[in-house]
């Protein structure tokens, strides 16, 4: 049996025995990660990474393979053991090599020859990972953009965030629902522009200059996705004032309210949108270093489901604390990953991560001989 070990920083796996638990004595092997999409163009893994998140197709690849190395005899105790099966659920534990193997309707044409080598004390390793799948676009530029006032009392107490929407209350004509790529002509301005525009009044510089650093580029995303360009103007509100778990973006971009209903929070809600369309197959290449072995390549398929994650980002227009305090600011989503819960999953004791993948979730997987030479 064998004990997989993972590296998220350098994305480096390896095998060995499992006697071997110390993980600096394992040698391990860099696995080279491809991304085609469905008509055939080949992708970096790096296209698929924006200025707030990178490494988003192998953290993805990280999250399936804990599913698909999972064994019982990997954790030392059983409640280790236990936890890690609550976290992968029932989907999740459908994914691992070993169960595969014994499943009836795994298209094996090896003769059994990769279950043993699976099975072997040797040093084998996955040696590529190839995802196909749609790809899409996204631009930042057509993120919807909140105009956000933050109001205080006489005493400069938090009283309430107000989402503008009218156009008396508008930015340089800007508001709730703009585009980032208006605000960005708008306060985004170069040396040149911003001079043609305010000459040597620096206060006017400053305000025209705002999103100076942003760059509006094309992000690839993994997976098919119907994004909305569209913002609600309204503040989402739990019911009984409880913060709204998951927030889908499919149709619009929203807000969400803290446990007051009245301040705006980023770290309650998951906001994401969920794909159309995930990863078409999941293609590995397995090497067996011995003797007159061969490599394997197996072939996942039936993984249709994922959630792009989205994160906030912000500036604040202007701040005053003369007579009351006072702050403005603009926020708007871009994505950050993907995973297979449309829940916040918590950093410990999480569980079910796949269950988007549906109740009745097996993927269809085919092992094939790949001759050395």
């Amino acid at each position: 049996m064998k004990k997989l070990l993972a590296s998220l920083s350098a994305f480096v796996i390896g095998t060995s025995s499992i006697t071997s638990v110390v993980a600096c004595s394992v040698p391990t092997k860099q696995i080279e990660v491809t991304v085609t999409g469905s008509d055939g163009t080949k992708y970096e893994t790096k296209d698929f990474d924006n200025d707030i998140a990178t490494g988003k197709v192998a953290l993805t690849l990280t999250k399936l393979l804990e599913g698909i190395t999972y064994s019982d005899s990997k954790y030392s105790t059983a409640s280790k053991r236990e936890q890690q099966r609550k976290f992968l659920g029932t989907n999740g534990l459908n994914l691992s090599l070993d169960n595969v193997l014994k499943d009836e309707n795994l298209k094996d044409n090896t003769n059994g020859g990769f279950a043993k080598s699976y099975a072997a004390a040797r040093n084998t390793n996955f040696t590529n990972i190839n995802i196909n799948a749609d790809v899409d676009t996204f631009n930042n530029g057509d993120a919807p953009v909140f105009l956000v006032n933050r109001n205080y009392n006489d005493k400069n107490e938090f009283v309430s965030d107000t989402i503008i929407n009218d156009d008396a209350s508008a930015y340089k004509g800007l508001k709730t629902g703009s585009l980032l790529s208006d605000w960005k002509k708008a306060i985004g301005k170069s040396d040149e522009d911003a001079t043609a525009e305010c000459g040597d009044n620096a206060t006017c510089k400053e305000e025209v200059q705002k999103l100076k650093a942003l760059e509006l580029k094309d992000v690839k995303l993994l997976g098919k996705y119907n994004l909305s360009k569209e913002a609600d103007g309204t503040l989402a509100v739990g019911e009984n004032n409880t913060p709204i778990a998951s927030g889908k973006v499919n149709d619009k971009f929203r807000l969400y309210a803290d446990d007051s209903g009245q301040k705006i929070q980023f770290t309650n809600t998951l906001v994401y949108a969920e794909s159309e369309s995930a990863i078409n197959t999941l293609t590995m290449t397995y090497d067996d270093p011995g003797k007159d072995m061969d490599n394997y390549t197996i072939k996942y398929e039936g993984i249709n489901k994922m959630a792009l994650v989205f994160s906030f980002r912000g500036l604040v227009l202007s701040s005053k604390t003369d007579d009351r305090k006072y702050d403005q600011y603009i926020f708007w989503y871009e994505p950050v990953g993907y995973q297979f819960k449309n829940e916040i999953i918590p950093s410990t004791n999480g569980q079910d991560v796949f269950s988007m993948l549906g109740n009745d979730f097996k993927p269809q997987v085919t092992i094939d001989t790949a001759k050395v030479g």
